[in-house]
């Protein structure tokens, strides 16, 4: 079942309106930070009256409170944490006053999930009782029975092992399936129902793929974010009690709704010491790969990529079988940490922007010292002033800009390798789903019997980097606009 883009979910467009709303406070109300932030839900829930109030749910105290634990999240902390007498000014003055950041990526607040019903195969209305029984003998469990009271047929949900033949069957259309929007899209079955009806990320099995984030009709999946951290260190060393910060950006922010000379020149004026893509790192990342992949070739050893960690932490916690083959190059995320701490001369500190959430206990285990995405990043752009760019030129960009979309990695590799990628062969897997997860664990019988190819590249998200689940254009834009830069004949800048 595909997922609905969130681009227009009004449940990420609540999301986008509180980072908004705290950075705001941040950077225009920094004196009464604390003070402004606990009045957010209240602001974005205000009592009209004599008018009907504009809230999602049940009722607007509610709505506000589940905001409040929204709030909590872009503040840097799990929802978890506020099921106590404290409130949203209590939390902001926390933040601030916090020295390490959150290792958590999502988790799910229990009170804005709807606890959907259990999917289901159900007979609607429009059952017409046909003398076909088309549906009773598709199905192999003997679930399906007639109603003849309520003129239908009914499935019986203990029976029902799911399998979908009698919606097939069925020549009116008349049987639906009922589907829970986060489960589906989870491709490790992370996710359940618990026994007060919420649902739970089982830890053990997270991938941290945040597709679950991205489906939730509710917002009830919710993101951890560092943004709060990011303005703090930058805050410190504008007052001279601290190290200058770093702003290290995925490819994928060139097919982003903003300019790149618009990013570099609000994020510097902001106070970041540089703002850089992490395009160096992909050109190592592609060079160190084309080589490790033509060595593992001539052993007669397949090679599957290693950039996208939600794929690495799938092998790690699902496929163990997979470890071997997977790429021991280090993603460009890594390597550009690496290349930009050599050429540094002082301590500074790093933050990671990209498009998802996955990037993070990938970013903190090498050290690099905060993650963003695109979404938090926008919300800090919002409130920046515009800059004179008149003097500012983009030069082209390298061809490693090819990362951010599907095939970019192989394609990279392939420009690096010349003339001797002509004897490579490869494929390439587009969005981890269920399908594609048992695909993958086929891949080691395939590969002991010499059945796959040189090269197996490997993307969680469908479209690549820039169908990522933070960011702040469809991948559609920005596969069109990525595609229209001007790309210097150089793997590297």
């Amino acid at each position: 079942m595909p997922v609905a883009t969130h681009h227009n979910s009004g449940a990420f467009a609540i999301r986008k309106e509180i980072i908004h709303r705290v950075v705001d406070c941040f950077v225009n109300h920094r004196e009464s930070f604390a003070e402004n932030v606990s009045h957010i839900s209240f602001q974005m829930r205000p009592v009209i009256r004599n008018k009907e109030s504009n809230h999602n749910r049940c009722c607007i105290y509610k709505d506000r409170e589940i905001i409040r634990y929204r709030t909590m999240g872009v503040l840097g902390f799990l929802p978890d944490e506020g099921e106590d007498e404290r409130g949203l000014y209590e939390y902001a003055q926390n933040a601030l006053q916090r020295t390490e950041p959150s290792h958590d990526t999502i988790a799910v607040i229990d009170l804005a999930c709807d606890s959907c019903i259990q999917k289901s195969y159900l007979v609607t209305e429009t059952c017409r009782l046909c003398v076909a029984r088309n549906c009773q003998n598709a199905c192999r469990k003997n679930a399906i029975s007639i109603d003849r009271k309520k003129h239908k047929a009914v499935i019986d949900p203990d029976s029902c092992v799911n399998c979908g033949k009698c919606m097939d069957a069925c020549p009116y259309g008349a049987i639906i399936h009922v589907s829970i929007p986060c489960e589906e899209a989870c491709p490790v079955d992370a996710i359940h129902k618990n026994e007060f009806g919420q649902r739970v990320i089982n830890v053990d099995k997270c991938i941290d793929c945040g597709k679950c984030s991205a489906a939730c009709p509710f917002g009830a999946v919710d993101q951890i974010s560092h943004i709060v951290d990011i303005m703090l260190a930058v805050e410190r060393h504008k007052a001279g009690e601290g190290p200058p910060v770093v702003a290290m950006l995925a490819p994928s922010i060139i097919g982003g709704e903003q300019d790149w000379i618009e990013i570099v020149s609000k994020l510097k004026a902001f106070g970041f010491a540089d703002v850089v893509t992490v395009l160096d790192g992909a050109g190592e990342t592609a060079r160190r790969e084309a080589a490790e992949i033509m060595e593992r070739k001539h052993e007669g050893k397949p090679t599957t990529s290693s950039c996208c960690p939600a794929y690495v932490n799938l092998v790690d916690k699902h496929i163990p079988s997979l470890k071997p083959y997977v790429s021991t190059t280090p993603s460009p995320m890594v390597l550009q940490h690496e290349i930009m701490k050599a050429r540094d001369n002082e301590k500074r500190i790093y933050s990671f922007w990209g498009p998802c959430v996955a990037k993070r206990r990938e970013a903190l285990k090498v050290g690099i010292d905060f993650t963003a995405t695109f979404m938090e990043l926008e919300g800090l752009l919002a409130v920046i002033p515009d800059q004179d760019v008149s003097n500012m030129v983009i030069p082209a960009y390298p061809k490693t800009i090819k990362f951010a979309y599907a095939t970019g990695v192989t394609s990279s590799v392939a420009d690096v390798l010349g003339d001797d990628a002509a004897s490579l062969t490869t494929t390439h897997i587009d969005g981890l789903t269920r399908k594609t997860v048992l695909k993958l664990k086929t891949f080691h019988k395939k590969a002991m019997k010499g059945d796959v190819e040189d090269f197996l590249e490997v993307m969680s998200c469908e479209g690549g980097c820039i169908g990522g689940p933070c960011t702040n254009a469809t991948r559609e834009k920005a596969s069109v606009r990525i595609k229209k830069v001007k790309v210097s004949d150089d793997v590297s800048l």
